[in-house]
């Protein structure tokens, strides 16, 4: 008697078990497929709390510039001018126009969410696994950024428009 396969799909051809190692393996990977869309979502979602400076669960166009500067800051060796602040604000101002909300109006989760998943797919389309390294360096950027936010007393969200 055959010893049992551990792969349900296995059949007897002959006297030798041959299993089906193309269903095995594609199950393995629609787990990691969707362990890593989980991933994604949820570090999607923690992007958007992390961003929602006042907590109003939105974010405006202010609050996402602000998170834009204070994140390009993290990598910055210098202090920053006031000029290229402003500078580096106008360019999270133009990105939210562009690729969020042309009216420039405040956005939920939702529309939070379908940004930040096609900018990271932009990156690297298709390929979840390096994605994942994009989703984790997001994710320590924005909570540094939060965090100099937080810290920083005499920050605050002011309206630009």
């Amino acid at each position: 008697q055959l010893a049992s396969h551990p792969v349900e799909s296995s059949v007897v051809m002959g006297s030798v078990p041959f299993c089906d190692c193309a269903q095995a393996c594609s199950e393995q990977a629609r787990a990691k497929k969707k362990h890593l869309e989980t991933e994604r979502l949820q570090a999607a979602r923690t992007l958007f709390e992390l961003t929602d400076l006042n907590g109003d669960g939105l974010i405006s166009v202010e609050e996402f510039a602000l998170m834009g500067l204070l994140q390009t800051k993290v990598h910055k060796e210098r202090a920053m001018t006031v000029e290229e602040e402003e500078q580096i604000k106008n360019i999270f101002v133009q990105r939210f126009g562009r690729d969020i909300n042309a009216d420039l109006r405040p956005i939920a989760y939702a529309e939070y969410k379908d940004y930040i998943l096609w900018f990271v797919n932009s990156m690297d389309p298709g390929d979840l696994e390096a994605q994942s390294l994009l989703w984790d360096g997001l994710l320590v950027e924005a909570a540094t950024a939060r965090q100099m936010a937080t810290e920083d007393k005499g920050l605050r969200v002011e309206p630009m428009l």
